[in-house]
């Protein structure tokens, strides 16, 4: 299969509700009942003169739908690990790199250099500090996928059953420059510290049910770091509150990896809440539910890469800013959901006179409910 243009991401599937079939294809995935094993068939090549993603064909039987279902979840979380999507504004193309063929990038002027195992590839930004935005999340993309690259010359604290048996207990000993790696399920409110990065092995992640406590904030710290790999992150407390999951404040720049984060509806996955500083926020990761991304105040660059960001019934928006400062939002690879009523899926609120600079990248915008997919009640200026 051949798939032309600027094609990023497909999935046909028979019968049931799809992954996501957001914008076009670097991948189709079908499945058929035609007998009592259905089949997952994953054929994906991209094609945009530079083969910037390698693929490969394989069929595989299943008993079930519900296992070739699940199968195919799988393979998205796993493939789309995998990799990182940048526009080019002179070409008007998105490109879809392979992050295992990412030798070295760097930028030049208003450009963002990669160099590749087979070529080198400049990429045409706006200017050096959207070509600079789009180096740092080539970087965190490239880290998130590799944990010998992140690791490289961190002193590594374990949090498992054999040593800390907390990651409160191992930030409290770590230093700048350390990595501490997570192998179990947390129940705890953590509070990040500047310098200190964290990994999440599959199977490991933080669940903390509650109605007044955040699963990992910067507390009034200003805090620099990244957390990468396969964390799930929940807090599904019934209770109404706004307590998120990431609550980031102070000048601080976190970058999120993960597989999964689910809270309720009124409960943010990330808060960007800049009131005693500027906030850098950057994801990357595969499913958002629940009230996905929210900011306030003094916020810089809110930069998002997940598959699929809400399910109908499940929250009531995406977007909900409403900064002070001229802010760039990016949201990449995803298809967005909701169902509400009231708030369109993009909700750009702003009660201050400030600019959204907000960059929608391969993505699909849906409102099951009466409202629209992007909603602008207050804006005062939008680019």
């Amino acid at each position: 299969m051949n798939i032309v243009s600027n094609e990023i991401l497909s999935a046909t599937i028979e019968q049931v509700n799809t992954e996501s079939s957001n914008t076009n294809s670097v991948i189709q995935s079908v499945w058929s009942s035609a007998s009592n094993s259905p089949a997952v068939l994953d054929s994906y090549v991209y094609q945009d003169g530079l083969n910037l993603v390698y693929s490969e064909s394989e069929n595989i039987s299943y008993d079930s739908i519900i296992e070739c279902r699940q199968a195919l979840d799988r393979y998205f979380s796993f493939y789309f690990r995998q990799l990182a999507t940048i526009p080019d504004v002179t070409l008007g193309i998105n490109y879809v790199i392979n992050l295992s063929k990412v030798i070295n990038y760097y930028v030049q002027s208003s450009n963002l250099i990669i160099e590749l195992s087979n070529e080198i590839l400049s990429i045409a930004c706006l200017n050096s500090t959207h070509a600079t935005n789009h180096l740092n999340y080539l970087d965190f993309a490239v880290k998130n996928n590799n944990f010998e690259i992140a690791s490289a010359g961190k002193t590594i604290l374990y949090v498992d059953e054999d040593n800390y048996s907390t990651l409160t207990s191992a930030l409290a000993v770590a230093t700048a420059g350390n990595m501490i790696v997570v192998d179990k399920m947390l129940s705890e409110s953590v509070i990040l510290k500047d310098g200190v990065d964290i990994w999440f092995n599959a199977g490991a992640g933080n669940e903390l049910n509650s109605s007044n406590l955040r699963l990992f904030h910067t507390s009034t710290n200003n805090v620099n770091c990244n957390i990468y790999g396969l964390g799930v992150f929940s807090n599904n407390e019934n209770i109404f509150d706004t307590n998120p999951l990431f609550h980031i404040n102070g000048n601080s720049t976190i970058n999120i990896g993960y597989q999964g984060m689910n809270t309720t509806l009124t409960r943010p996955c990330i808060y960007a809440y800049g009131h005693t500083g500027v906030v850098s926020v950057r994801s990357k990761g595969h499913t958002m539910t629940g009230r996905l991304l929210d900011s306030d105040s003094q916020n810089y660059l809110f930069d998002t890469d997940v598959v699929k960001m809400g399910n109908d019934g499940a929250g009531d928006l995406v977007l909900y800013p409403d900064n002070t400062l001229n802010t760039y939002f990016y949201i990449r690879n995803a298809l967005m959901t909701n169902d509400s009523d009231y708030f369109g899926t993009l909700y750009l609120q702003s009660t201050s006179v400030s600019i959204y600079d907000l960059n929608l990248i391969n993505t699909r915008a849906e409102n099951y409910g009466t409202s629209c997919s992007i909603q602008s009640p207050r804006m005062k200026h939008i680019q």
